[in-house]
This record gives structure tokens, C-alpha cells and sequence, in this order.
């Protein structure tokens, strides 16, 4: 995917709630993309995977970054496994570069959020038998925009996040394994019944 193939389709961009992006197409073709998303007004979500480096005057332009620990280790080069506290100083040094709102996911520990109001929490995973782990990592950041976009605040669309991508690993597949919202309010609803 080349920046014109962005430019030939950018009525989708105007008619988009959100522009959800990942490192998987040229980094070119994402800096671009959202230079005009920001142009256009549209919130932007970058899941920065694979990680590798930005230019650094993009990062102002995102509104919502979602590395994994690995991830987020590479973007800032500090050590998360090693240093205490690590990781919500690498998460306020992602913010220091300009993103307003930093989500780490933490795997099975859950995930960590830095609000663009300062505000920094942790919330659990949940406990699902794992039968594959791929796709777990689209599926949350396909959570997080649905629910971000549909008015919930950051720390509701986390736990949504967290929700969508925990019934993810009980499927086999990427695609397979992405729940419906049908099966993610079944699962909230178990969850709150203490029945899941």
C-alpha cells in the first residue's frame, strides 16, 4: 500500500469515526495517512507493530498508541524488564513525544493506560482457556477503536479492548477468532454475573 493509494480513497478517511493504523504497510504510507487524517480531523489509533522508528514529528499527530511491552521497550529504548517502574516512565516518554493517550497491552498481566490527562492505571486480563494466541493483538486494537468511536471513555474501551481480544485467543485463527458483539456483551454479561 503506497501514500496515492491513501489519496485515491480519501472520502473513506472523511467518512471514518477513526483511522486505525499498524506498522504491517510502509511506514511512508502511515505517515502519510495520518498527516491526512489529521487534516481531516479524525482521531487516529496506531497500533505500532511491528515496531520500528517513526518520524518523530508524527507522533504529536496521534491521538491513541498501542504497544505491547516489546513494542514500547523499542519505541522509547528504555528497558522494561529490568528497570522498576519502567513501564509507565516509557509510557509518559511516548506521551512527552507528543502522543496524547498511550495503551500498553500486557498479555495475560492485562493492559496500562496513560491518559492525556496524566492519568495512569492498570487493568486485569481475563482468565480464558488460550487456544491461540494470533490475532489477539488485532482483535483488542479492533476493540478499542469500536469503542472509542462509539463514545466510550479510555478506560471503558481498555476493558472493552481487553474483553474482545481475551475471546480472541479461544478461537483458532486471526480472522476466525475475532468475536462478534454479540458474543462480547455475552461475555461482559458473564462476567458480571460471575459465571465466565
Amino acid at each position: 500500500m503506497r501514500p496515492e493509494e491513501i489519496e485515491l480513497h480519501e472520502q473513506l478517511l472523511n467518512a471514518a469515526d477513526l483511522i486505525l493504523l499498524q506498522l504491517e504497510i510502509p511506514v511512508e504510507t502511515v505517515d502519510y495517512a495520518v498527516r491526512k487524517a489529521s487534516e481531516l480531523g479524525k482521531p487516529i489509533l496506531l497500533n505500532p507493530a511491528p515496531a520500528q522508528a517513526l518520524p518523530e514529528d508524527l507522533y504529536p499527530l496521534i491521538d491513541y498508541m498501542t504497544p505491547n511491552r516489546t513494542e514500547l521497550g523499542v519505541l522509547t529504548g528504555l528497558d522494561l524488564e529490568t528497570e522498576p517502574g519502567s513501564l509507565q516512565a516509557a509510557m509518559l516518554a511516548l506521551k512527552n513525544k507528543g502522543v496524547r493517550n498511550v495503551i500498553t497491552t500486557l498479555g495475560a498481566e492485562g493492559s496500562a493506560y496513560l491518559t492525556e490527562d496524566g492519568e495512569f492505571g492498570k487493568l486485569p486480563g481475563y482468565k480464558v482457556p488460550v487456544v491461540d494466541t494470533v490475532g489477539a493483538g488485532d482483535s483488542y486494537n479492533a476493540g478499542l477503536a469500536y469503542a472509542l468511536s462509539t463514545g466510550y471513555t479510555l478506560k471503558e474501551a481498555v476493558a472493552f479492548a481487553s474483553r474482545v481480544s481475551a475471546l480472541a485467543v479461544t478461537k483458532y485463527g486471526a480472522q476466525e477468532g475475532m468475536p462478534t458483539i454479540q458474543e462480547v456483551e455475552r461475555f461482559t454479561q458473564s462476567l458480571e454475573a460471575g459465571t465466565a
